[in-house]
């Protein structure tokens, strides 16, 4: 279970408020410090993402006609899961700076 960068407390993440839907920072409900997701977490949900659109692509192609492609889209998409499960275990929370705020 991931922990805050600044106060240590365990973090759920699925029960956190999101920021906004441009916002990649959560608030710590116990000491009220920013953070986010480090840039490997990032990278592997970029990925994954990826993964996700071609497993998509694969069912639409089955649906017309491709019957071969059924089979490559249920890999794909046990796949995809088998790595988002892998990759929740692995999420690292760091200290969220804007560095696109002018002091």
């Amino acid at each position: 279970m991931p922990s805050c960068p600044h106060c240590q407390s365990e973090i759920v993440l699925r029960l956190l408020k999101h920021q906004g839907l441009l916002r990649s920072e959560r608030i710590c409900p116990y000491c009220g410090g920013a953070f986010t997701v480090d840039a490997l977490t990032k990278r592997r949900q970029a990925c994954f993402i990826v993964l996700a659109v071609i497993s998509l692509l694969l069912t639409v192609l089955s649906y017309f006609e491709f019957a071969d492609c059924l089979s490559l889209a249920l890999v794909s998409y046990l796949l995809l899961g088998a790595l988002i499960a892998w990759g929740n275990r692995k999420v690292k929370l760091v200290p969220f700076t804007d560095s696109t705020v002018k002091h």
